[in-house]
Parts: C-alpha cells; sequence; structure tokens
C-alpha cells in the first residue's frame, strides 16, 4: 500500500518516473560529499526520480541538450522539495530528504536497482523511454518501503559508444572534462 501510495502523490505533482531501493543495497557505496551529513538517520529506502529532458532535435549546436532546458537543480529541487513536504504531511512520523546533483547516493547505480534503466557502457542510466535523456535525484527516508531491487546489466550493444566515440575513454570525454573543478 505504501508504494502505491507514494507513487501516487508523486504522480500528483509531476514525478512520473519513481523506483525504490532499499538504501542497504547501496550504503557501503556512498559518496562522500557535504550532502551526506543530511542522510536521515536509520535510512530504510532510497525513492529515485527520473525525470525526462529530451529536447527537439533543433537543440542549438554544439550545446549539450541538457543544458538547453532550465537549469535542473531548481527544476528537480523544487519538485522534489515539493513531494518531500507532501510526503511528510503524510507520513509525519518519518524523515524524507531530497537530493538533487550533490549527493551522497550512486545515482545510476541506485536507478539501476530500482528498475528504472540500466547502467550503460558509458557510465550513464539508460532508460527504456528517454534513454539516457533523464536528470535523476532522489529522496531518502527512514520509512520502510516494500523493494524490488532488480538491476538488469547493460547488454553492451554498443548504442552509446556508437553516438559518441569517446564515451568510454573518460580521460578524453568532454562533458566529463568540462565538469571538472580544474
Amino acid at each position: 500500500m505504501t508504494k502505491s501510495t507514494i507513487t501516487d502523490i508523486l504522480g500528483s505533482i509531476g514525478i512520473k518516473n519513481v523506483g525504490f531501493c532499499a538504501f542497504d543495497s547501496v550504503k557501503e557505496h556512498l559518496l562522500n560529499c557535504r550532502a551526506k551529513s543530511r542522510l536521515p538517520q536509520n535510512s530504510k529506502t532510497i525513492i529515485i526520480c527520473a525525470f525526462p529532458y529530451k529536447v527537439k532535435d533543433t537543440a542549438p549546436k554544439f550545446l549539450s541538450r541538457y543544458a538547453a532546458v532550465p537549469d535542473y537543480h531548481t527544476v528537480v529541487g523544487k519538485a522534489l522539495g515539493d513531494a518531500c513536504g507532501v510526503l511528510k504531511e503524510k507520513y509525519s512520523d518519518f524523515a524524507f530528504e531530497y537530493f538533487c546533483d550533490n549527493s551522497p547516493i550512486p545515482e545510476v547505480h541506485t536507478a539501476a536497482e530500482a528498475g528504472l534503466g540500466v547502467k550503460g557502457d558509458n557510465g550513464l542510466l539508460i532508460t527504456p523511454d528517454y534513454g539516457s535523456f533523464v536528470f535523476l535525484g532522489e529522496i531518502v527516508t527512514d520509512l520502510e518501503i516494500e523493494c524490488e531491487n532488480k538491476y538488469n546489466e547493460c547488454s553492451h550493444c554498443g548504442a552509446c559508444k556508437a553516438k559518441c566515440p569517446v564515451a568510454l575513454e573518460k580521460a578524453n570525454c568532454l562533458s566529463n572534462l568540462s565538469q571538472k573543478k580544474k
């Protein structure tokens, strides 16, 4: 009941692509960042959400498609913040903390574990409906929610390498290089 109720709540505020992952299945792989201190004590479940951003093929040339849409930190952060507010009202005895980009959660692995897609050879989440054109965000809670934990392996079809020949070579990947602080 809780899983479908939460899916319905998130759907009512526009979050349609939702999966659930047991916190225990990723806790040994948490990323070190300041946001780690915001994790609820006794975290039980990660509610992971995929936000599609596929834009028309007429996106500006030489500009990544994700840069052609409103800043996802704002859009995803607001959606997840609103979701936490509604969830806290319904489940007042439990904590709900959202993360968007700056997260201790290994997002791609968690999303694959929750059944939202597969982790491609390029390291990105590949979803059935949107390919890799999604932003990820999550809500971590101490509320125990049924999780299927159905990690699917990449089929290694080569489609990501065909689209971006250096996608598998992180040292030469322009997206990877342009996001480094140095």
